[in-house]
């Protein structure tokens, strides 16, 4: 099968490592794909001036995709975002090619974002986010299929690290935004036992603020503030619990990565989070004050509870191998083949 994957910027985050992941695993399944980026000079990649701030550029776009299309020939052709799906869908439908389209998001609900629905197959990442993406963007609940987004499970597995005996390691990853709850938490924490300590790792706008946060509550000689890293994988065995507190979120990869590495995890009931856990992780209703003190508390307490949660969760992650999405994703294709025959 060919397959043509057609995303934003190469460098864009989430949706950028789900695209090169994916790629990936069908290239591994035996398919041949290729993806086009709004990257400049991309090695290996097809690069095109898919930039939605600029329809000059979008509409120029179109032809190279066009090109493309005849040029390579794909069974089906996936797309990743809104801009460059309204660039290749005309000459998709023209060709009788089949287009996919994944919504990594809770986009706003206007004109464009509803233009998705021309799609043979959305991509909804849970039912939760389906529910969304039906109601507020117009696609029919037929078209839907949902596929969660993948961790590396063996990039991101427990190991053995040595830590101090008595001490309980909580971690928090993420962009220090306000949407990620870090503020909420520092107040959260201030309530739980000297001998509990807590990683924060990430940077962001608001990291002056939450280290004054840090001081005023009288926690900051418990508090690390790690920045960024890219050695996640090194980082998750460092910890007992992984918390996130986030008021606004869709589908974490944060979450994927720490059940993955073997955490007990405590995180809050917004977006996916409880289909992500399903019964391996705690939910909490977000900014609880009392509840999450009360809950932590107990886990703090209970190490055979931790040692439970940490076993159902890295059984759970097993589920979001890339291998299991890209099997899953890859039916689709076969689907959308097949009903445009």
């Amino acid at each position: 099968m060919k397959v043509l994957l057609v995303a934003h910027e190469k460098d864009a985050g989430g949706v950028s490592h789900h695209v090169v992941k994916l790629s990936s695993e069908l290239i591994n399944f035996g398919h041949e794909v290729k993806i086009v980026w709004h990257t400049p000079n991309a090695i290996n990649d097809i690069s095109l001036p898919l930039h939605s701030k600029d329809p000059v550029s979008l509409f120029l776009s179109s032809f190279g995709l066009l090109r493309l299309l005849k040029d390579f020939s794909p069974d089906v052709v996936h797309v990743h975002s809104r801009m460059p799906f309204l660039a290749v869908l005309p000459w998709a439908k023209a060709l009788k090619i089949p287009v996919v389209y994944t919504a990594h998001g809770n986009y706003s609900p206007h004109r464009l974002s509803k233009l998705i629905s021309l799609a043979n197959v959305v991509i909804s990442l849970c039912l939760t986010h389906q529910i969304y993406v039906t109601k507020e963007l117009g696609v029919d609940a037929e078209k839907i299929r949902i596929v969660g987004n993948g961790v590396d499970t063996e990039r991101f597995k427990p190991k053995n690290v040595e830590k101090a005996k008595d001490d309980i390691v909580i971690g928090l990853v993420g962009r220090l935004v306000s949407a990620k709850g870090f503020s909420f938490f520092l107040k959260v924490f201030s309530y739980l036992p000297i001998q509990t300590k807590l990683v924060i790792v990430g940077d962001g706008e608001l990291r002056e603020t939450l280290e004054e946060e840090a001081i005023n509550l009288n926690i900051s000689s418990r508090v690390v503030f790690m920045g960024k890293r890219d050695d996640m994988e090194s980082i998750y065995p460092t910890f007992d619990i992984f918390c996130l507190p986030s008021i606004k979120e869709v589908y974490p990869l944060v979450l994927l990565e720490a059940m993955s590495s073997g955490l007990a995890c405590v995180a809050s009931d917004v977006g996916c989070i409880s289909e992500i856990g399903k019964n391996s992780i705690i939910v909490l209703p977000k900014s609880d004050l009392n509840l999450w003190v009360k809950s932590l508390l107990r886990l703090i307490e209970d190490k055979e509870g931790r040692q439970s949660l940490s076993k159902r969760a890295l059984e759970r992650s097993k589920t979001f191998s890339w291998k299991n999405v890209a099997k899953r994703v890859e039916e689709i294709y076969l689907e959308v083949i097949k009903n445009e025959k």
